[in-house]
């Protein structure tokens, strides 16, 4: 297995799965302890690029989770040269009047997660283990031969994509397997790393705490589904846990989920293909990953950067791709100092080119570009 020392490709992806576990647990601990735990928050409107057209949140794991992602990329991926995520510039700060610290041992920790869950010492207590434990990879990664210069590695984070769905107390609402409401399934957790120099997605992880439910003695407990990729020139490698997560489905006519907020212009447009409004980017981009759809569609420049840079590193490990809806140009991740880091041309993500130039060859796209 890699080491802290080791700086391979293996090291890197280990690394973000590693994270990217630790969060869906402590976001199963808060959310299964209940929701008056939460501290909810709106969120200033600072993107004023952004057709966004739903109000965004943030809660007291949204800015836990980046802490401890954060803190545990920055152990195990030394000399990284960036880690950008959705609440880096947010006050990392609630109702509760605590700024959120990590402190150096576990007692330190849990007095300031006691104060963040108003005063419950056993919720902070299990969370606290989680985040001063080692990561649970289980993931087989020697197929990860290639090296890699973590100085030229950065990261694109969004600790809990759709919070709307980790704050409400929806039952999923499902059509062919899809969630089509904000409820928990429709929850990711997305860590993308990058090269700093080109912009090219290097790996991905996409996490989904909320995967499925058990219920015993009338308490419901949740179990997760995580797919990772990296990429390294030709070398193309990928995983699902658990692997059933993966499948291969038989359909007519290709499957595209979207946002609600298309215009109708946009439905109208592609008529060789099922059409199906979808919560989340980071679902999105899953359900593509899973095989539940063919193409995740955005034509509005309502994302960014940390929504995408995961999923497309895993599309592209799969065979597929991520290009700009407007030009069809690769998406790219540098970050641009004073850069708003929206996906301003839409893009479109696809498992398999093959997909994209079959959707390329109706015309459909073309069509709807120039209206």
């Amino acid at each position: 297995m890699p080491g802290e020392e080791d700086s391979s490709l293996a090291a890197l992806v280990q690394a973000m799965i590693g994270a990217s576990n630790k969060g869906a647990a402590i976001a199963r601990m808060i959310k299964e302890n209940g929701s008056k735990r939460m501290s909810i928050e709106k969120k200033p409107d600072r993107e004023k690029g952004s057709d966004r057209a739903v109000p965004d949140f943030m809660t007291v794991a949204d800015l836990l989770l980046q802490k401890v992602i954060t803190r545990e990329l920055t152990a195990k991926v030394p000399g990284s040269a960036e880690i950008f995520g959705e609440e880096d510039d947010d006050a990392s700060s609630l109702p509760t009047g605590e700024v959120i610290r990590i402190g150096d041992t576990p007692g330190e920790t849990h007095k300031n997660l006691t104060k963040q869950f108003l005063g419950d010492s056993a919720l902070a207590h299990r969370i606290t283990q989680v985040i001063h434990s080692e990561a649970n990879v289980m993931e087989d990664l020697s197929m990860v031969q290639d090296d890699c210069d973590f100085s030229q590695i950065g990261f694109w984070i969004d600790p809990i994509d759709c919070t709307q769905a980790y704050i409400k107390e929806l039952k999923p609402k499902v059509d062919r397997e899809i969630c089509l409401n904000s409820a928990l399934p429709a929850v990711t957790i997305l860590i993308g790393a990058y090269h700093i120099k080109t912009g090219e997605p290097v790996a991905g992880v996409v996490n989904q705490p909320f995967y499925s439910q058990k219920k015993k003695l009338g308490k419901v407990t949740w179990s997760g589904c995580m797919f990772w990729g990296t990429v390294s020139g030709e070398n193309k490698h990928w995983g699902a846990s658990p692997e059933d997560s993966h499948r291969a489905y038989t359909r007519e006519r290709p499957l595209i989920v979207h946002s609600k907020h298309e215009p109708v212009s946009f439905l109208n447009a592609f008529k060789s293909c099922d059409r199906m409004p979808t919560p989340g980017s980071g679902y999105k981009g899953l359900c593509v990953l899973t095989g539940l759809a063919d193409v995740y569609y955005l034509s509005l420049p309502t994302t960014y950067k940390w929504d995408t840079c995961a999923t497309h590193a895993v599309a592209t490990a799969m065979g597929g791709t991520v290009v700009r809806a407007d030009d069809l140009q690769p998406v790219k991740y540098t970050n641009i100092p004073g850069d708003k880091h929206l996906n301003e041309g839409g893009f479109i993500l696809v498992t398999s080119r093959d997909i994209l130039d079959d959707l390329l060859k109706t015309g459909e796209i073309t069509e709807f570009l120039s209206l």
